[in-house]
């Protein structure tokens, strides 16, 4: 018997067993056999004794060895005929029943290994999320959805892989944006043109800086120089007037700045191009960067007026968006709102108070895409015809509909909001 191998081991275990078995029931055949040889010698010796003791006890003891041998035949019977075969059918049925179970164990098993291998996430990383791997499985799985190899790569390389570029996300962005007329101790024409727009934001993201520059560009050349720069979290775009001169805090000016309502000093000063910003920094944020915090800061400029427009676009991947237009100080009869987000679903759009709405709400549940947005539209007092009116000539109130190219709007472009 080879000890080092189971199998061997288990199949002499089971010849042992068998032998001893053989062997107990061979002694219990031989013992009665015996003991029914010497019960038929002890009857017919005992016959032959005159008496009617003798003639009862040959009877009794011949009645034994008739039990004894009646026995020793059933058991052989019972062995030779009848355990052997049933046996070797317990064993039978039981192999068929093992083999049965065997294959749905295994099918159950080999249909379960693909999916617990496509679940497991370092099985995915290893297989699916190395290299190139997963573009391909992006791309083909465009590809079987719309059919359309073509449209599938546009879509991909046009939209997916700028999403994919942004390494900041927001969440849980609030944007208000409160218009009132200028004030009376600024130049005339300074009121005739602008409203002042005092912008305040809040949402959660994880810190990629210490450094933060809220921006005032004189032209587009100063404006795109900025604008695709990390460290502006703020850029807008006016003109330098007599009125509003390019240091003057009363076209940018930073009420407050928070990360984690904690205040961040405020540095003015003008650039070498001409450009005026507010340069926000802590090296004590270092240690944050990297974790997430909430950022909350309010600014003061000015909106053209006349324009009859102001646009919120995203510029990050953002999950849950309030924007909030409120022109109770203004001359503004009624606002109209139009959104473009890019998002799954659709935003809640609503005006309050019910009498005489003053604000605009805006409000979307859902991740935002970049280049997504919201436009608020105006009219003013007095410009009463459809003529007059800004937007699309079949627009309702308090309405939203789509505009296909916010950036045809000449000031669409001449801000940075996050």
């Amino acid at each position: 018997m080879d000890e080092s191998n189971p199998a061997s081991l288990e199949q002499g275990q089971r010849k042992l067993l068998v032998s001893l078995s053989n062997a107990k029931l061979g002694f219990l055949l031989s013992i009665l056999i015996i003991l029914a040889a010497i019960a038929f010698a002890v009857s017919f010796l005992l016959s032959r004794q005159s008496g009617a003791w003798f003639s009862f006890s040959s009877g009794l003891v011949k009645l034994v060895a008739d039990a004894s041998l009646s026995a020793a035949v059933v058991g052989f019977a019972y062995e030779w005929l009848v355990r052997r075969e049933a046996a070797d059918n317990l064993r039978l049925m039981y192999k068929t029943s093992l083999q049965q179970h065997q294959k749905a164990v295994v099918n159950t098993v080999m249909r379960e290994i693909p999916r617990a291998l496509l679940l497991d996430k370092k099985v995915q990383n290893s297989v699916f999320f190395g290299g190139t791997k997963i573009e391909e499985i992006i791309q083909g799985a465009l590809n079987a959805k719309l059919g359309d190899e073509e449209m599938g790569g546009s879509i991909y390389e046009g939209l997916l892989q700028k999403t994919f570029s942004y390494t900041e996300r927001y969440i849980g962005l609030r944007v208000e944006v409160m218009l009132s007329n200028v004030d009376e101790s600024e130049p005339v024409n300074v009121q005739e043109k602008f409203y002042d727009a005092v912008v305040t934001l809040r949402y959660k993201t994880k810190l990629k800086s210490s450094r933060f520059i809220f921006a005032r560009a004189l032209d587009h050349d100063q404006f795109n120089l900025r604008v695709n720069h990390n460290d502006y979290i703020f850029t807008w775009r006016l003109e330098e007037t007599p009125g509003l001169p390019k240091d003057s805090n009363r076209a940018l000016d930073l009420y407050r700045f928070a990360i984690d309502n904690v205040e961040l000093a405020k540095v003015p000063r003008v650039t070498e191009d001409g450009a005026y910003e507010i340069v926000c920094e802590d090296p004590s944020l270092e240690s944050k960067i990297g974790t997430e915090v909430t950022i909350h800061y309010a600014i003061m400029t000015k909106l053209a007026r006349l324009d009859h427009v102001f646009f919120y676009t995203a510029v990050r991947p953002t999950r849950g968006v309030t924007v909030i237009f409120n022109y109770a100080r203004t001359d503004i009869e009624n606002v109209l709102t139009y959104d473009f987000f890019v998002s799954a679903k659709s935003p809640v759009v609503y005006q309050l108070p019910r009498e005489r709405p003053h604000t605009v709400v805006v409000e979307l549940d859902e991740w935002v895409f970049p280049k997504g947005g919201v436009a608020f539209v105006w009219r003013l007092k007095g410009e009463s015809t459809e003529e007059d009116r800004p937007g699309p000539t079949n627009a309702k109130e308090s309405t939203t509909s789509k505009v296909d190219n916010p950036d045809s709007s000449p000031t669409s472009s001449n801000r940075k909001l996050p």
